[in-house]
């Protein structure tokens, strides 16, 4: 028993030290609640939950590589052993134990997944206070990690564990939260994280962040808020939309100002310092003249008849014989 602990203290201490020296890899820290089952393994039931037993888990663990975690769970409980056969109870002895692993974690990991299932191995010493003793196990399991924050998630686990000391072949069952804290620098994702910074590298000509397939000007820079396109005066309006893309104005002028205040934009104003209509192109109405004379109706007594006088008639006498309107 002796040459076991010393062989596992061995070989957990080599990993500490193995994954000591790379640092700037992710760390995380696990809290589960657990369910251990040693009975169905000596003959009892999978469904026999009042059977199980109740244990609580702390783990570290830490990035090795792209998708592979090293993973150290610490775990206490109170158990029930069996020797023999399940639900012979003069075989039955109450146990409590604490147990140390250190396992393998794959990460079928993806930057758009929210849900990341993964596989574990690994060996871990079970010590049962009760008789001092101490017994290797062999864990393989499953898990899923759903994510609830940035780098927060809620945990679901199941592992079988073999072990070397007879009747002593359980299954744990966990669930738990696991909270992940990134790596401190660009320069170490780039050293230690080729393959994620591939895999979430975009495509963006211009360098204005935004990505080609989604930015309305890819070959000039804008901000996001223009749909990567520029705005030279500033109003807000991207130059390709802006009528007057180098003097700031409204939107509802489409980019320009109207510097007569008449409401029709600079683009569209023929009159800019007179204050004009809409419907004269920015200009002001001219008063109506029916004859052309220069002297508008308002004024001319003689609105049908062209005259360039003070009143707008003609100095001569109409002459009408047929009394119809018309002169002669």
């Amino acid at each position: 028993m002796k040459k076991i602990f010393l062989l596992f203290a061995f070989c957990l201490g080599s990993s500490i030290i193995s994954f000591a020296q790379n640092p700037g890899y992710k760390n995380g820290l696990t809290i589960k609640n657990l369910f251990l089952d040693y009975q169905s393994q000596q003959g009892g039931s999978f469904d026999a939950f009042k059977d199980y037993h109740h244990g609580f888990e702390i783990g570290y663990q830490r990035k090795l590589a792209n998708k592979l975690n090293v993973y150290f769970p610490l775990k206490f409980a109170n158990v029930n052993i069996y020797n023999t056969t399940y639900r012979l109870q003069n075989d039955i002895q109450h146990r409590q134990i604490a147990s140390l692993d250190g396992q393998l974690q794959y990460h079928f990991y993806s930057k758009t997944n929210n849900i990341v299932p993964y596989i574990l191995a690994g060996a871990g010493g079970v010590f049962e206070f009760d008789v001092q003793e101490l017994n290797l196990q062999i864990p393989m399991g499953l898990g899923i990690n759903f994510k609830a924050a940035d780098n927060a998630y809620i945990n679901l686990q199941s592992e079988y564990r073999y072990s070397f000391t007879a009747n002593r072949n359980n299954l744990h069952h966990a669930i738990g939260f696991v909270y992940l804290w990134p790596k401190k620098t660009e320069e170490e994702i780039k050293e230690e994280m080729p393959e994620i910074l591939e895999e979430i590298k975009i495509d963006d000509a211009d360098g204005d962040g935004i990505e080609d397939k989604v930015d309305l000007c890819p070959n000039e820079a804008g901000p996001k808020s223009l749909n990567g396109c520029p705005d030279k005066d500033g109003d807000g309006i991207a130059d390709f939309q802006d009528a007057c893309p180098d003097i700031a104005g409204g939107l509802i002028y489409k980019g320009c100002p109207d510097t007569d205040g008449d409401g029709v934009g600079d683009h569209e104003d023929k009159c800019l310092n007179e204050v004009g209509t809409k419907m004269n192109n920015g200009c002001p109405e001219l008063p109506k003249d029916t004859d052309g004379d220069g002297i508008p109706d308002s004024k001319d007594k003689c609105p049908d008849y062209f005259a360039k006088t003070a009143d707008g008639c003609p100095n001569v006498e109409v002459k009408d014989k047929d009394g119809d309107g018309i002169s002669d």
